[in-house]
């Protein structure tokens, strides 16, 4: 199991593309190049690549990895120490909130997969997935007396025969989706379109707002909200359908503060969910 990178068509000696596309998976003759982690080149075919992606995906069409180890943690100002989490308990105490104060916030855990690769990430996501796992690497390296690990360690520690039931050695990564990278943020989006010389994702922005724009009136600089209106914050989330075509999503909503970290949601309503609709109205009457 290896990850690679598609870098292009291969090209025959005048520089023409091999192969031709085909919307039939079976007469699709396409060839490609996919780089691996040591450098080297492989040619894969159209097929061998969408059943790759295909293979490595969830239910919710997620990468899906497999677990190999934890192999090192890090953490930053924003993580707190003894002396800060006692002061918010008191505070706590002095409002009447109660002195339990949980926090994940500051840490990092790098974790190794089964491709071979590593990355890191928060410490919220690999208690959430591997709570067990990163609870007896905290006790191995002296970490189960911080702040953010010794709300949870000792409970974890006792329920460790129910929670290996229950947890499975995979992890799901909200960041790619077909393999592709699905950003955040609109300054994100733009970004990976900068850096990857293409306008996929500005192209998606640019039709969601085409659609939703006229919901909106723009004020002019200097110009007093009307009576009767509130600004309220918008994002957008973003999404790549089965056919690899990237898609936003214009979100509006007065609380909404950062982005959900994982959503799924239903852009088109079904056939069959209206069908069911009409015969349930028929029904009633």
């Amino acid at each position: 199991m290896l990850q690679a990178r598609v870098t292009g068509r291969k090209c025959d000696h005048n520089g023409k593309p091999i192969g031709c596309y085909n919307p039939n998976p079976i007469l699709n003759s396409q060839i490609y190049l996919a780089e691996f982690p040591d450098g080297h080149i492989q040619e894969l075919s159209a097929n061998s690549i969408i059943q790759a992606v295909y293979n490595q995906i969830d239910d919710y069409s997620f990468d899906e990895q497999l677990f190999n180890d934890i192999i090192d943690h890090c953490y930053d100002s924003k993580a707190l120490n003894e002396e800060e989490l006692k002061y918010i308990q008191d505070l706590r105490c002095d409002q009447n909130q109660g002195s339990k104060f949980c926090t994940l916030k500051g840490w990092e855990i790098c974790v190794s997969w089964k491709d071979g690769t590593t990355s890191w990430r928060t410490l919220s996501d690999i208690k959430n997935s591997f709570p067990l796992l990163l609870a007896r690497y905290a006790m191995a390296n002296d970490l189960s007396k911080e702040p953010a690990f010794a709300w949870w360690i000792p409970h974890t520690i006792k329920k460790q025969s129910r929670l290996l039931k229950a947890v499975k050695s995979r992890y799901s990564q909200r960041f790619h989706k077909f393999g592709i990278y699905v950003p955040r943020s609109v300054e994100e989006a733009l970004e990976i379109d900068r850096q990857t010389n293409t306008t996929y994702w500005k192209d998606a922005i640019h039709k969601e707002m085409s659609n939703n724009r006229k919901a909106f009136r723009f004020l002019k600089e200097g110009e007093v909200v009307p009576i009767g209106f509130k600004w309220i914050r918008c994002h957008m989330i973003f999404d790549v359908k089965m056919d690899f075509t990237r898609k936003a999503i214009f979100v509006a909503g007065s609380h909404m503060t950062d982005p959900p970290s994982a959503i799924t949601f239903s852009s088109v309503v079904s056939r069959d969910s209206v069908r069911i609709a009409f015969l349930l109205a028929a029904l009633n009457e």
